[in-house]
């Protein structure tokens, strides 16, 4: 059996799958990428769906607003986590300013 390290993280969409269950994965985690590189990755998907909910926020839907109010109040402070661990983990060199 294969060590959960050695199989490739997929990062596909779940929906790239909808023709073929069994499809092979489209994006992978490149391995020779530093933890730097990965948390910024992250961070760009978080501040995303912050985006989204920020947008939702203003729905004239009751539960479409209080949905994303919901979803906004986690994603905040997932985004400023990743923010730091961005700082965190970024060598002098690649500090900016």
């Amino acid at each position: 059996m294969k060590s959960a390290c050695m199989v490739p993280l997929r990062l596909d969409a779940w929906t790239t799958n909808n023709w073929n269950v069994d499809a092979q994965p489209v994006a992978v985690l490149n391995e020779a990428s530093t933890l730097h590189e990965r948390v910024a990755y992250c961070h760009g998907l978080a501040s995303g769906i912050q985006d989204l909910a920020e947008l939702l926020y203003d729905s004239n839907s009751e539960g479409v607003a209080r949905a994303a109010g919901f979803f906004f109040s986690q994603i905040v402070p997932l985004v400023a986590m990743l923010e730091r661990l961005g700082a965190d983990t970024c060598v002098p060199e690649q500090k900016v300013g």
